[in-house]
């Protein structure tokens, strides 16, 4: 079954909310690019890293490297 698009948007939102709040990133650039990161190499759609714990976003963060503004 597909998303409806106000359902579609509201997870792609949620998705860059969990990463926002979890990470601590502010950058829209840098989090699109984590977003895409975690569609393409972990084939996760915007439904699960909308769900994804902060231990698990630690741990992707700390595989792939992420470039934090500090």
């Amino acid at each position: 079954m597909h998303e409806q698009p106000f359902m579609a948007t509201e997870l792609a939102e949620s998705a860059r909310r969990n990463i926002t709040w979890t990470l601590g990133e502010n950058d829209p650039a840098l989090v699109e690019t984590i977003v895409s990161d975690l569609h393409e190499r972990e084939h996760l759609d915007d439904r699960a890293i909308s769900e994804l714990a902060p231990d698990e976003l630690d741990q992707l963060d700390a595989r792939y490297h992420w470039p934090h503004q500090v």
